[in-house]
């Protein structure tokens, strides 16, 4: 996996706030290792490196239970799905502040994740426990049935994930598909706006230069068991 090191400046210039913002929160634990096996910002998850496919992916894949990942900070998550205990593991760009909802069922889970440029989200039920898997709050929510807003859903085939996301940019030895895909976009009016207001004194032609285009990169991990998906990993990040 590629890891983008610059935070876009428009889009998400209030990152750094929230992380910082959960920093400080009273139900924060520190937990100082790489378990969150789920997680594809943990360092240990990077170690393959892709060539990026340079084609869009429609955001109702990123989207479950109303949350847009990449939008929503974790605050925005909680008040919408329930209150969730802030896991902060890492530092600098493998640093993370996860939450995690756990299916009545004991199996079925969700989590999200902001990293130092990324935001992910992870649906699974099947994978080893992982400290602080402890501290997931239990919601009905989170069922064996949960999909994106795209379809996308624990048990779907191979083809089916493929007729939702693609062609992979790579299907692993182990049966995974990986999808990689990068492409730049034109800052929305309301982002450039946001973007003016905070850097006032900076000149139009240096303006426009800086905010008018972001990069954006979508990390996609679709891990089956029996040829039925049974996790899902969802990753976005935007550069300037």
């Amino acid at each position: 996996m590629i890891i983008v090191r610059n935070i876009p400046a428009a889009p998400f210039i209030a990152l750094l706030a929230v992380t910082l913002s959960f920093a400080q929160s009273d139900t924060d634990f520190r937990i100082d290792d790489d378990s969150d096996w789920w997680s594809i910002i943990r360092e240990s998850s990077t170690a393959e490196v892709l060539k990026p496919q340079h084609q869009d992916v429609d955001e109702s894949n990123f989207q479950v239970l109303g949350v847009a990942v990449g939008r929503d900070n974790l605050e925005a998550i909680q008040q919408k799905l329930g209150a969730a205990h802030v896991i902060n593991r890492g530092d600098a760009s493998t640093g993370r502040s996860q939450i995690c909802y756990a299916g009545l069922d004991g199996q079925t889970y969700l989590t999200f994740e902001i990293g130092e440029v990324q935001y992910g989200a992870y649906l699974f039920n099947h994978g080893p426990r992982w400290s602080g898997s402890d501290q997931c709050a239990k919601s009905e929510f989170v069922t064996s049935g949960l999909k994106t807003a795209s379809g996308l859903r624990l048990g779907e085939t191979p083809a089916g994930v493929q007729a939702i996301l693609g062609k992979p940019t790579t299907a692993r030895r182990d049966g995974d598909f990986v999808y990689f895909r990068q492409l730049r976009k034109r800052t929305s009016a309301v982002d450039l706006e946001k973007a003016r207001q905070q850097n006032p004194n900076m000149n139009e032609n240096e303006f426009h230069e800086t905010y008018d285009y972001y990069d954006v990169s979508f990390f996609i991990v679709a891990r089956f068991s029996g040829s039925r998906l049974v996790y899902l990993g969802l990753s976005k990040a935007d550069t300037d």
